[in-house]
């Protein structure tokens, strides 16, 4: 009998010494759960916040330019713009965020594809044909402008610039669709903020 009371005793053993692992493998597969799961909204979180970040300032670039005229407040913005893309890269930067400014062409962007390239290279990437912000053309009186006029229009009756295509201003137009974005990299996750027609400050 107590023979038989032993074996029992430690079948029982047993049985309660694979419960309390498997318990304790459910309490750690949770555990890493609910960390990757966390990791994944922090993520988010910080793709979403650094995307508005950049449209917030696009905004106030536009919404601060100065001039006498809508041709001189078109291009005070488009210069506020290139100064905006060396400042903001660099904010990024020392967050350890990859963020690169650019204007380019949505009808010949495949935004998908191109974050799948940055995810691949793990680095920001401009979509093809994009050019940074600083760059320079000649406008019609063959004066230097940011390129970055040709996609920027003042508006008179808000008195607003705005992004839309500005033959007026520059005549070389490289953009069909013009669209100025920002391609933001970080901790394999990788975004493009657009910022297209009609936006304005």
């Amino acid at each position: 009998m107590a023979a038989s009371r032993g074996i029992v005793s430690f079948a029982l053993v047993l049985v309660f010494s694979a419960l309390l692992a498997h318990v304790a493998d459910t309490r750690i597969e949770t555990a890493k759960e609910s960390h990757f799961a966390k990791q994944a909204v922090f993520s988010l979180e910080k793709r979403y916040y650094a995307d508005l970040e950049v449209k917030n300032a696009f905004r106030q670039a536009l919404a601060n330019a100065q001039g006498a005229g809508g041709e001189e407040k078109t291009v005070d913005a488009a210069r506020k713009l290139a100064l905006l893309e060396q400042f903001a890269e660099a904010e990024f930067a020392e967050r350890g965020i990859q963020v690169d400014l650019w204007l380019g062409d949505a009808g010949a962007a495949d935004f998908a594809e191109l974050r799948k390239r940055m995810l691949a290279e793990r680095r920001t990437l401009k979509p093809g044909g994009a050019l940074d912000l600083s760059v320079h053309v000649l406008d019609w009186r063959g004066r230097p402008v940011p390129l970055a006029a040709a996609l920027l229009a003042h508006d008179p009756a808000s008195g607003k610039v705005l992004v839309a295509r500005n033959t007026a201003l520059v005549p070389e137009q490289p953009f069909l669709m013009p669209v100025f974005g920002a391609s933001i990299y970080f901790d394999d996750v990788a975004a493009v903020a657009v910022i297209g027609e009609g936006f304005h400050g």
